[in-house]
C-alpha cells in the first residue's frame, strides 16, 4: 500500500516557486501536523538543509511519528562519523531510530576519499536497526545509475515523478530495483504546485506547461473531480510508488490532499510528451 508522506521543507524555508506563503509560523505547523496525524500519516520528510524544520518537527510533532531524512557530507573535508550523517538530525527530531536517510548531494558520491567510510557508518546503522533504510535523492536516469554504482546495497530512492513527468517511472531499471526491494519514495507531485496553478496564472516562464494542464483541466471537468485528485491518485496507484511526498504552505492543503487521497475518479490523460523536458526540472528554471 502505497503511503501518504508530509514534505517539511516550507516549514523551515520559503521553499516552492508557487510558495506566496513563505516559511510556515508555529501555529499553522501545529495544525498540520494534527490534521496529518488525523488523516493517519506518520511519515514525514526532511533535511537539515531545510532551516529549522527539524527543530520545530522535534518541538511539535507527536513522538510516534516516523522521518526520512538527509544528510551531505562535512564541508571541512573531514571523514564523516555517525553523529554527523545522522546523529545530529536524530537529536533535533527527538527519536531514536529513522525510517530513512539518503545522499542529499550528488557530489557526494563523487567523493571517493570519503565514500568508503560513509557507506561504512550507513551499513551499520542499518544493521544495528537505528536507520530502516538507506540510499540516495535522485533526479534522473543518470543520477540513478551512478548512486547504483557508488551504493549498490542502497534500498531507499526518492526521485521526482508526477503525472507530467514519469520518465523515471517507466524506467525497465527502476522495475528492477522495485522488484528487488528497494523502496521507491517520489517527491515533485505537484511539480512545486505549478500543476495546480490556472493556466491564465502562469508565470511566463512556465508557459510551455499550459497546454497539458489545460488538457488536465479538461478530464477533472468532465468527470467532476480535481487537478489535485488526479495527481495524487495517478502516484498513489501507480504499482511501482512505495511513498508519495507532498508539501503545503497552509491548513486547508493538507485537509483538500488528505480527502483526494481517498478518493476515486478518472483515469489520467496520457501527457507524455506534452511538456517540454526542460521544464520538468527544476535546475532549469531560472529565477526572475
Amino acid at each position: 500500500m502505497t503511503q501518504l508522506i508530509l514534505g517539511t521543507a516550507q516549514f523551515g524555508t520559503a521553499y516552492g516557486v508557487t510558495n506566496a506563503q513563505g516559511r510556515i509560523g508555529d501555529a499553522d505547523v501545529q495544525t498540520m501536523l494534527e490534521l496529518a496525524a488525523a488523516g493517519g500519516v506518520s511519515t514525514f520528510d526532511t533535511a537539515p538543509d531545510y532551516g529549522d524544520a527539524q527543530s520545530r518537527l522535534g518541538a511539535l510533532a507527536a513522538p510516534v511519528n516516523r522521518y526520512v531524512t538527509k544528510f551531505h557530507l562535512p564541508r571541512d573535508g573531514s571523514v564523516p562519523s555517525a553523529e554527523r550523517l545522522y546523529g545530529r538530525s536524530m537529536k533535533q527530531l527527538g527519536v531514536s531510530s529513522l525510517a530513512g536517510l539518503m545522499f542529499h548531494h550528488l557530489d557526494d558520491l563523487r567523493d571517493g576519499a570519503r565514500l568508503d567510510a560513509t557507506l561504512a557508518v550507513l551499513e551499520e546503522a542499518r544493521a544495528e536497526g537505528t536507520i530502516d533504510r538507506v540510499g540516495v535523492s535522485i533526479y534522473d536516469i543518470d543520477n540513478l545509475e551512478l548512486a547504483l554504482a557508488a551504493f549498490p546495497t542502497l534500498d531507499l530512492l526518492q526521485f521526482p515523478a508526477n503525472i507530467l513527468d514519469g520518465r523515471l517511472l517507466e524506467s525497465e531499471r527502476l522495475r528492477e530495483l522495485h522488484d528487488s526491494g528497494v523502496e521507491l519514495h517520489v517527491r515533485s507531485a505537484f511539480l512545486q504546485g505549478l500543476m495546480l496553478v490556472e493556466p491564465d496564472g502562469l508565470p511566463e516562464r512556465f508557459a510551455g506547461l499550459r497546454p497539458a494542464l489545460e488538457a488536465l483541466r479538461a478530464t477533472a471537468a468532465e468527470h467532476d473531480s480535481t487537478v489535485l485528485g488526479i495527481a495524487l491518485r495517478y502516484l498513489r496507484d501507480h504499482p511501482l510508488v512505495d511513498g508519495v511526498v507532498v508539501g503545503a504552505t497552509r491548513p486547508w492543503e493538507v485537509t483538500a490532499i488528505l480527502a483526494e487521497w481517498q478518493s476515486e475518479g478518472p483515469v489520467p490523460p496520457d501527457l507524455r510528451g506534452m511538456v517540454p523536458a526542460a521544464l520538468l526540472d527544476p535546475r532549469n528554471w531560472a529565477s526572475e
